[in-house]
């Protein structure tokens, strides 16, 4: 499965800052220094995530604390629990949070119009980390099957993150995917055998 391009905040944020201050001259200072090549522009690496809480402390999708969750998403009123915005076929975007340890680490992302599912997987690493990779896929008869992980990933569900793609019809079509059900895997527990 191809793995849709991301690009981390920090790097986007430093390669914009970066062009602002070549464009103003960058104040003079850095271009002089010694040894110090004129035209070229460093940029500091992203920082690294731990498994402290101070550094999950960014995630605000998956694996954020219902606070920083609730700051990023805006609670449907006549719907407790669902998450705006309200699709054409009248589902919220977000329903059904899991959050038993105080992180969401589950959710069911509804998609209308239907998508492809190059698409939904885009949809779902805009939420994941930065650092998320699948590391399994497999399509069954009524879903395709996503696992991903990293190291912030590993930090809140060890096992990792099962994503299942389903399309309105009973039956799976890679072509239109409505929803994205999200989940956790513990450390020994694989993907079921079924959707």
């Amino acid at each position: 499965m191809v793995r849709p391009l991301r690009v981390g905040r920090a790097v986007l944020a430093g390669l914009v800052l970066a062009v602002l201050a070549a464009a103003c001259g960058g104040g003079g200072s850095a271009a002089s220094a010694p040894g110090h090549r004129a035209g070229t522009t460093t940029i500091a690496p992203a920082t690294t995530t731990t498994a402290s809480p101070a550094g999950l402390a960014f995630l605000d999708a998956w694996g954020a604390t219902l606070v920083s969750w609730n700051d990023n998403h805006t609670i449907d009123p006549a719907r407790p629990g669902s998450y705006w915005p309200r699709l054409p076929d009248d589902r919220d975007t977000y329903t059904h949070l899991s959050d038993p340890a105080g992180r969401v680490v589950g959710y069911v992302l509804a998609l209308d119009p239907s998508v492809s599912a190059a698409d939904a997987l885009t949809r779902l690493a805009n939420d994941l980390p930065l650092d998320a990779r699948v590391v399994q896929d497999r399509t069954l008869a009524g879903c395709a099957q996503v696992v991903e992980t990293s190291p912030t990933i590993d930090a809140i569900a060890p096992g990792g993150v099962l994503a299942e793609l389903t399309s309105l019809s009973g039956s799976y079509q890679a072509s239109a995917v409505a929803t994205v059900t999200v989940s956790p895997l513990r450390v020994d527990q694989s993907p079921p055998g079924h959707c």
